[in-house]
């Protein structure tokens, strides 16, 4: 498989060197850490059971003096991991880069050393995507995986990034059918409905706001107390918040914090009732891809009141976000850059630790 696609034309000297190239950013809040948006299991494996233990009500009259009234037990349930591997691999031949990306590959003496791509420009650069590929994957797969999932008429989404497991999204979608998540804390947002996706994510200035409001008004208590969690929205949903709190204060209270790879997040002066308000612009990247269908696309206006325990996510180990492996086969004269993460998703305690909007 081709490392560039399409290849690009013979540039001469007009790029020497990796610096001089321009790549674009990813979709993910690269300075929020995945356990402030994640509670992460390690070890998982398939069928180990999660053990989850309620609450009970206790302090019944008693029947005379010295009859105890008879306790009601603690409610148990479980849930199972069942983990999916994702993975990659790219096999590089040096030749692809001759002429055209000089630049690419290590400086060498005769023919059969130009092969070996180990310590080049290729090596480097590789290192830096794959890092960044590896939790875009994860993120993707955890929270819009659907066994299920099968294209829009006229989407072009490649159906595979999704379809190895159930995402918190899908068991969100499957959990408000059985109401598992009460009925009073599923928040509609109007604009969803509308015929275009222009239309979709044209929000009334204060959209954003009320609905926080209603999720924060609809949560348990214990939601609301827990010092972790946070609401998360798809980028349209916190530029429509973000602008109305800067016009309701002039913008000079609003701590925004500038990420990396262009994500934001309200965690000081501006967050909603204290709690941190963290842009997902991974969301909105792939609902619009997986979802649109020319005219609309599936409620790309989303929004998320929850803990990280909440979006629980499945590890084998969480070394595996940052491992991969670039090497050379001398048989082959290929190089090889390739990773591989064994990951689930769940939906913990979504009869109290959650509100949804969209």
């Amino acid at each position: 498989m081709a490392i560039f696609n399409p290849t690009p034309a013979v540039l001469e000297k007009d790029v020497a060197a990796l610096s001089e190239v321009i790549f674009a950013s990813a979709f993910r809040n690269a300075n929020v850490p995945v356990s402030r948006l994640h509670a992460i299991f390690t070890g998982i494996e398939c069928n180990k059971r999660i053990q989850l233990i309620g609450n009970r009500a206790s302090g019944r009259k008693m029947d005379g003096d010295c009859t105890f009234p008879t306790g009601t037990p603690y409610p148990t349930s479980t849930k199972t991991w069942t983990p999916v591997s994702i993975a990659d691999e790219l096999a590089i031949c040096s030749d692809e880069l001759k002429c055209s990306m000089d630049y690419m590959l290590n400086n060498y003496r005769t023919t059969l050393e130009k092969y070996n791509l180990e310590g080049s420009e290729t090596a480097q650069f590789l290192a830096v995507k794959t890092a960044e590929e590896i939790l875009d994957a994860v993120y993707r797969v955890s929270a819009f995986g659907d066994s299920a999932y099968i294209n829009p008429a006229g989407n072009t989404f490649d159906a595979t990034l999704i379809t190895g497991l159930n995402g918190y999204w899908k068991q969100i979608f499957d959990a408000v059918a059985a109401v598992n998540i009460p009925a009073n804390r599923v928040i509609s947002i109007t604009e969803n409905a509308a015929v275009t996706y222009a239309a979709q994510v044209t929000l009334a200035s204060d959209t954003a706001y009320n609905t926080l409001k209603s999720m924060y008004l609809a949560a348990d208590s214990r939601l609301k107390n827990d010092s972790n969690a946070y609401f998360a929205l798809t980028s349209e949903m916190f530029d429509n918040y973000l602008f109305y709190m800067q016009e309701s204060t002039s913008g000079s209270a609003i701590a925004v914090e500038q990420l990396e790879t262009g994500g934001r997040a309200i965690t000081g002066v501006g967050a909603f009732m204290g709690i941190d308000v963290i842009e997902r612009p991974d969301w909105s990247k792939t609902i619009y891809d997986s979802t649109f269908d020319g005219t609309v696309a599936d409620m790309p206006n989303r929004a998320l009141f929850v803990t990280p325990t909440t979006l629980s996510l499945g590890l084998l180990s969480e070394g595996d976000l940052d491992s991969y492996e670039f090497f050379y086969d001398r048989k082959e004269n290929l190089n090889y850059n390739r990773w591989a993460v064994q990951v689930d998703a769940k939906l913990l305690e979504e009869d109290y630790k959650i509100v949804v909007a969209y």
